[in-house]
């Protein structure tokens, strides 16, 4: 499936509903390669990390969606044990909000784990996010600053073309 339609579609529903004090950057290219996905699953993934970003600025921010096609090679793959070297097609979300603390990044993708108030979440988000993108071969990485945002990753095996 060609994963740009599934983003530029969720783009499109974040962009209408999103608080107006959310800007929405995108960069996704229209040559990115195919990924072998379910696109309803695509999208729940990348609702679940757009929402939370969301959620991470509750007084507005930036929130930046980016898309590529990547090669990942034999050192990238030695320093991530859950990557093979070979072509992949990128999803990057990045937000300016409030950041996760290191004591919790490793709670995060956990069942029922959750840092909202009650009645707020679940704490399925993140454990299902990571469950679709892992049953589709690819793997999330997270970097977070506190106090200026997180960066979530998602990377799914791509057909290898357009590599740049």
């Amino acid at each position: 499936m060609q994963l740009e339609h599934v983003i530029n579609e969720v783009i499109k529903i974040v962009g209408e509903t999103f608080p107006k004090a959310i800007e929405i950057k995108t960069n996704i290219p229209r040559d990115l390669s195919t990924v072998e996905a379910d696109p309803t699953q695509m999208h729940q993934v990348l609702l679940n990390l757009l929402v939370n970003a969301r959620d991470a600025m509750p007084g507005g921010g930036t929130l930046t969606i980016l898309a590529e096609n990547v090669k990942l090679d034999e050192n990238y793959s030695r320093m991530n044990l859950e990557a093979k070297p070979g072509p992949y097609t990128c999803i990057v979300i990045t937000d300016t909000g409030t950041g996760i603390p290191a004591d919790v990044r490793e709670k995060i993708f956990e069942p029922f784990f959750t840092t909202k108030e009650i009645g707020k979440g679940t704490g399925l988000g993140l454990s299902t996010t990571l469950a679709i993108v892992k049953s589709h071969g690819g793997f999330i990485t997270l970097y977070s600053e506190m106090g200026k945002g997180t960066t979530f990753r998602n990377i799914y095996p791509g057909d290898g073309n357009d590599i740049r």
